[in-house]
């Protein structure tokens, strides 16, 4: 599910708190446009996967 999404359904402390960051980290994420989806493993751990362009110009 994109970033956003993950953040809207368990708030953004929780949301840090899964990835390993800090909540402002989110925000500005979210803020910069990046294209960034969660995942939930077999096993219950939290992933995230940002997409970009290559090259990056």
């Amino acid at each position: 599910m994109p970033l956003a999404e993950f953040i809207e359904r368990v708030g953004r402390a929780k949301a840090a708190q899964a990835l390993g960051c800090t909540g402002p980290a989110l925000s500005k994420a979210i803020a910069m446009g990046r294209t960034i989806f969660v995942e939930r493993t077999e096993d219950g751990r939290i992933s995230a996967t940002e997409v970009s362009k290559f090259p990056g110009r």
